[in-house]
């Protein structure tokens, strides 16, 4: 009979909690790079600040999902998920990967809703990369993402008015059968 350690782990993981801990590892990992290390114990040095967070967030993301590994990628959702897989990262981490890479594209992460009162089903901006703000929570009713939905992927011609992401685009959009978010590559088509 094998006997249990206090640190055996006693509940498997999800992938996402795998996912979300390598983030978090990688990320924390970045903050050493702020203190004198040759110290004991290290000294920071310089005061913390939220441009410390971002460079942190950038460090893990470079460091799980190295940018010259997915420079030759296209901006397409299947390329998402296909990064998604292959670095075990999150899928707004992909999509954080590949809008580096592509710094022309919005991407988004749409989560579908039920509005408590009226029961109507929509989307909403859980997640966006790429130089257009594009507000959290944000209502996005497109025609490409509903039939993404229904049929795994759909592209179309859309004009988006979501934050500073405004105009004509040429919208691709990918639903992985069975989950409710849908990623969005939006390119705008020129005027």
């Amino acid at each position: 009979m094998t006997q249990r350690t206090s640190t055996s782990i006693d509940r498997s993981h999800t992938a996402s909690e795998v996912q979300r801990f390598r983030f978090r590892v990688a990320h924390e990992i970045g903050h050493s790079f702020f203190y004198d290390r040759h110290t004991r114990p290290p000294n920071r040095l310089l005061p913390f600040s939220k441009r410390e967070e971002e460079f942190c967030d950038e460090f893990a993301s470079a460091l799980l999902v190295p940018p010259a590994d997915v420079a030759g990628y296209a901006a397409d959702p299947s390329n998402i998920f296909d990064i998604h897989h292959k670095y075990q990262v999150s899928v707004q981490a992909a999509a954080h990967a590949l809008a580096r890479s592509h710094p022309c594209v919005a991407i988004l992460g749409m989560l579908c809703y039920e509005h408590p009162r009226t029961h109507r089903i929509g989307d909403r901006v859980l997640w966006s990369h790429g130089p257009e703000f594009v507000p959290r929570e944000a209502r996005f009713n497109s025609t490409t993402v509903a039939e993404a939905r229904r049929n795994g992927k759909a592209s179309g011609i859309e004009v988006l008015k979501l934050g500073t992401l405004r105009g004509r685009h040429h919208v691709v959009a990918e639903c992985p059968l069975g989950r409710k978010l849908a990623v969005v590559v939006a390119t705008k088509i020129a005027d």
